[in-house]
């Protein structure tokens, strides 16, 4: 088997990465596209449970429609420390 051939690899196939390959592949470029969340949201009913996960979720960020993943740990903005500079 030859191994397949790629101009790009593109991680994340969240709204600025799946924008990034859909541009790149348009361009002409051969694209592979990495994604480690699920994939639950590619049907209505899917997509439908994200929407309350995001409704529920006490803050609202990229990562909030998501559903806990082992495969894509996402930080919790919660929990963060944010400095400010002095």
């Amino acid at each position: 088997m030859i191994p397949e051939r790629h101009d790009a690899v593109v991680v994340g196939a969240g709204v600025a990465g799946s924008l990034i390959a859909k541009f790149l592949t348009h361009a002409g470029f051969r694209v592979l596209v990495l994604e480690a969340g699920p994939a639950t949201a590619a049907s209505l009913e899917g997509y439908m449970g994200h929407l309350a996960t995001f409704y529920k979720a006490r803050t609202k960020g990229p990562e909030s429609a998501w559903p806990p993943s082992l495969q894509a740990p996402q930080p919790n903005p919660v929990d963060q420390n944010f400095r400010t500079s002095s």
